[in-house]
């Protein structure tokens, strides 16, 4: 494939991906916004404070505080769950962005076009995937804008606010990769299936977090084993990017755990694009 067929082929799957995403780009852009105003505008941890103020002072709280807590209460339960859509729209966003793309082409047929190029399959789908990447970038850096704002009012700094949308960031592209490389595997429903496994790897991490009755004897191995085969915490993902505040240094074990999952799913993609390149339509 020539340089002049490679600038084609990466700006028509760019346009594609954005024109295909644009509306879910914006409902999630809409619900960044909302949780950014929030924090902006109002004390949104008031609740939370005074909920651990109160059990600290071991005391019955007057009837006013009572009645201001329940009014912290709404605001508190409204920015959380915005902000749990947010995160929820971010990483069905970077799924959807592959959209089963390997997968649906096999089942056609098209993904014979690959042919007509004197380049490898790996290659070829390896080129489409940067260009997704590419289109999921600018978007995902709006949505980490969004969130370090967030974290701005609720006054955690310009580190604070730095880790945040990092954090951010580094979930939608990780995202983005996984449904790449479930998607060559040959799945068709690759945001449905990222789902699950990210559901079903925070909970499996969670039984064998450090103290817990599973993580011992033969439960100590599949503990050291799942960070590599599940997909990372949310508690991995802040740990990584705490280094960017002053006062917190880095994580370099978090941070290898996630750079080892950036380069996982394009290594599984490349080995199944592989196999499908020996027989590209099943028979």
């Amino acid at each position: 494939m020539g340089r002049r067929d490679f600038v084609s082929l990466f700006a028509v799957t760019v346009r594609f991906t954005l024109r295909r995403r644009w509306k879910l780009a914006l409902a999630v852009f809409i619900l960044g916004a909302g949780v950014a105003a929030l924090s902006l505008t109002t004390d949104v941890n008031v609740f939370a404070t005074e909920i651990e103020r109160m059990a600290e002072a071991e005391q019955e709280p007057s009837t006013e505080e009572i009645e201001a807590i329940a009014g912290n209460a709404f605001l508190f339960f409204i920015n959380e769950l915005l902000r749990f859509l947010f995160l929820s729209g971010v990483i069905i966003f970077g799924l959807a962005v592959p959209g089963g793309l390997v997968a649906r082409e096999r089942r056609s047929g098209a993904i014979m076009l690959w042919a007509q190029h004197p380049s490898s399959l790996v290659r070829f789908y390896g080129r489409r995937f940067l260009a997704m990447q590419s289109a999921n970038f600018p978007v995902q850096l709006a949505f980490a804008l969004l969130a370090g704002i967030s974290a701005l009012g609720l006054g955690e700094g310009a580190g604070g606010a730095t880790s945040a949308g990092a954090e951010v960031m580094i979930l939608g592209l990780l995202t983005c990769s996984l449904s790449f490389g479930i998607s060559a595997a040959g799945i068709r429903r690759s945001s449905f299936a990222g789902i699950g496994y990210i559901l079903l790897s925070q909970i499996l991490l969670l039984l064998f977090a450090d103290g817990s009755p599973l993580a011992r004897g033969f439960g100590e191995y599949a503990a050291n084993v799942a960070p590599f085969a599940l997909f990372p915490a949310i508690a991995t993902l802040t740990s990584a990017t705490e280094g960017f505040q002053a006062a917190a240094g880095w994580d370099w074990g978090a941070a290898g755990i996630v750079l080892y999952h950036f380069a996982l799913w394009p290594v599984l993609a490349a080995l199944a694009l592989r196999r499908v390149e020996r027989r590209p339509i099943p028979l």
